[in-house]
């Protein structure tokens, strides 16, 4: 009985403490260092690794990729998806002029506020985004301030936005990781990814269109023309302006891994959607790859054994303290270490045993997180030598 208690006592005192912990997570450069855009992230949409990056922090256009922004501001503040609204010659003033892509909405036209955002995501329609800025804030200035609030509280430090279309402007930048970032956010709303992985929409009856506007998603239309596979791809937001290059933002589901990848700046004049092959190049690349759960939270990573002068020696079960998963090439090398001793002797006194829990991947740290182990300290030691030698 008093070996049954004091293992349990061990156990309960056994505790697995974060001293400091050190993540290095090397991106991988050859899965993008083969494509033609100029700025490009892949990262996994689970656990924020970035499997592999190419100038992602430096500033960019994002041309129509902003309308991911442009988005999830109106799923957030329309409570109604059926409210309809009415397209007004304020809404569609200076598109035409601007070489804007548009829905096709006109003048007097009542879509619901789910036309709207089909109109957004699949043709990227610019009337599409005005029609949401009036009807929520009664001007673009309004709209625009309500997305930039919205890029600071998710992160995205290197973003300004100008206006709601991503027509080209000098003060309306971001990066590949901001748009990452944005698109990870914007995963977490099922409106928006039902919306953005969609091929088609027609919209409800109009004044101009009885049978409602045929919407086509510039994404996958372009992907079936030129023939790409982009295995996994489940949805995505195209951009285009010459100063921006081609973009796109996507997510995928490659091998169970769950990912976003950006690619900016892809060659303007390539008539063959190069931000598309690149992103098919980048996803075939990942056929090769897997999701490694390296540590999982309260499993094993070292059994110590207690000894005791005169009682039967004890053993202390150390769990890991989180989980810990990575994106890997199949043949990486993993290695986990526990630097925790094998065998401790219990003593009067309290002692705290200290270790590092260690990740490699191909000899390379990738993790180290400092553990304690706290053992408490024997007490009735006259009770125990009696016991010792009423057994012997």
């Amino acid at each position: 009985m008093l070996n049954k208690i004091k293992k349990i006592l061990l156990a309960l005192a056994a505790l697995a403490c974060l001293q400091s912990t050190t993540l290095n997570t090397k991106a991988e450069e050859t899965l993008t260092q083969d494509i033609s855009a100029v700025y490009a992230i892949v990262m996994d949409r689970d656990t924020s690794q970035i499997l592999s990056q190419k100038n992602a922090d430096e500033k960019m256009y994002p041309a129509s990729m902003t309308k991911l922004m442009t988005a999830i501001i109106a799923i957030e503040n329309f409570t109604d998806l059926n409210q309809t609204i009415t397209i007004t010659q304020e809404m569609l003033a200076g598109l035409a002029e601007a070489g804007a892509s548009v829905a096709g909405f006109q003048i007097g036209d009542t879509p619901t506020i789910q036309d709207i955002l089909y109109g957004i995501a699949l043709p990227s329609g610019a009337d599409a985004t005005n029609a949401a800025a009036y009807t929520l804030c009664g001007s673009i200035e309004g709209y625009v301030e309500k997305m930039n609030e919205k890029a600071q509280s998710i992160g995205m430090t290197n973003t300004h936005f100008a206006n709601t279309t991503g027509l080209h402007d000098e003060n309306h930048y971001s990066t590949a990781h901001d748009i990452a970032l944005l698109l990870q956010y914007c995963l977490n709303n099922e409106t928006f990814s039902t919306i953005f992985s969609s091929h088609d929409y027609t919209t409800s009856p109009l004044a101009s269109h009885p049978n409602g506007i045929l919407l086509e998603s510039t994404l996958f239309k372009a992907a079936s023309i030129n023939n790409y596979a982009i295995p996994g791809l489940i949805g995505g937001k195209t951009g285009f302006t010459y100063p921006a290059g081609r973009c796109l933002a996507s997510w995928e589901d490659v091998q169970n891994m769950h990912l976003i990848t950006v690619v900016a700046d892809a060659d303007a004049y390539d008539p063959y959607s190069p931000h598309i092959r690149d992103t098919d190049t980048i996803l075939n690349a990942l056929q090769t790859w897997t999701k490694q759960a390296i540590l999982t939270k309260d499993n094993i990573i070292k059994t110590i054994s207690v000894t005791h002068p005169f009682a039967e020696t004890d053993t202390i079960q150390v769990k890991a303290p989180d989980d810990f998963t990575l994106d890997l090439p199949a043949d990486d090398t993993v290695s986990v270490t526990c630097t925790l001793p094998e065998t401790v002797s219990s003593s009067n006194k309290q002692q705290n045993i200290e270790g590092d829990l260690i990740v490699t991947i191909n000899d390379q740290l990738v993790y180290n997180k400092r553990i304690m182990v706290k053992i408490k300290a024997e007490t009735n030691f006259i009770d125990k030598i009696a016991n010792f030698f009423n057994k012997a």
